[in-house]
């Protein structure tokens, strides 16, 4: 289940069961029992300086309270409290992609609402994190060749909330490929076996590791060959889609170096997914 540690942590600590008399309201009367919530690296604001009181609130009978969190809706949706300081993902939820849990409400599938040992407050470290629900992506990475800023951190290139492209891309999916991969364009010098994807000598691997291709001066042709559209046309496979990097090249992981879509291991194998003779 995505998100199991955060989720046990809020049910075991915020339940509407009857919780036992307490000695008063406190970060340090709750802490005497709760001492595993503060006893991570990375503490969540509220729980590092303040009263538990600021997320939480005590109900009926003092002598067998119910605790219960402060703007909660339904099962689960606790996006009415996260949100009253969280203004900056408030203002995301506008956007027209919007990630489902975020959508939900369900904060704390990604994020554990007390503490955590891994930056943001997230249940697991962040790649693993987001391959707990995505085991699609999970199975591209162990293609045997990985994109590496899909192998680093997912959120190099998506928004983990919201965004305002496709998959939550952080930029359009050309602008955000070609801020790596784009070589200066092709000049009337420039060879074919500059062009190749494999890459020849002239062509410098960018710092994130891979490929920079060569583009003419429109920045929409040149590859993996001269006059090669890479953008403005719809894609031959899908034509429901726009034409662009990844409909050649799979951006988290393949069988091949250059990460080639339809389990290529080759140049020709991709090209022929496009090209029927």
């Amino acid at each position: 289940m995505c998100g199991s540690a955060a989720l046990a942590v809020l049910a075991a600590t915020v339940g509407r069961a009857p919780h036992p008399a307490v000695g008063g309201t406190s970060r340090e009367a709750c802490v005497q029992c709760h001492v595993a919530v503060v006893d991570r690296p990375v503490l969540h604001g509220p729980v590092a300086t303040g009263p538990c009181l600021t997320c939480h609130s005590v109900e009926g009978d003092p002598a067998r309270p119910a605790i219960a969190v402060q703007g909660e809706g339904r099962a689960g949706d606790v996006s009415g409290l996260c949100l009253r300081c969280h203004a900056e993902i408030a203002e995301k939820l506008d956007d027209p992609v919007v990630h489902g849990p975020v959508k939900g409400g369900a904060c704390t599938t990604c994020h554990d609402p007390h503490g955590s040992a891994f930056r943001s407050q997230l249940a697991q470290p962040p790649r693993e994190t987001c391959l707990s629900c995505h085991r699609e992506i999970a199975d591209m990475l162990a293609a045997g060749f990985v994109h590496v800023p899909a192998g680093a951190s997912c959120t190099t290139c998506h928004d983990a909330h919201a965004s305002r492209h496709p998959s939550q891309l952080r930029q359009p999916i050309q602008e955000l490929c070609l801020g790596c991969h784009a070589e200066t364009p092709a000049g009337p010098d420039t060879s074919l076996d500059d062009l190749l994807p494999a890459g020849r000598a002239a062509t410098r691997p960018p710092a994130s590791g891979g490929r920079r291709v060569h583009l003419d001066e429109g920045m929409t042709t040149g590859h993996p060959i001269r006059g090669h559209p890479v953008s403005g046309r719809p894609d031959p496979v899908d034509r429901s889609k726009p034409l662009t990097c990844v409909s050649c090249h799979n951006p988290h992981g393949g069988r091949a170096r250059q990460l080639f879509r339809f389990g290529a291991v080759g140049l020709s194998g991709v090209c022929v997914g496009c090209h029927r003779f």
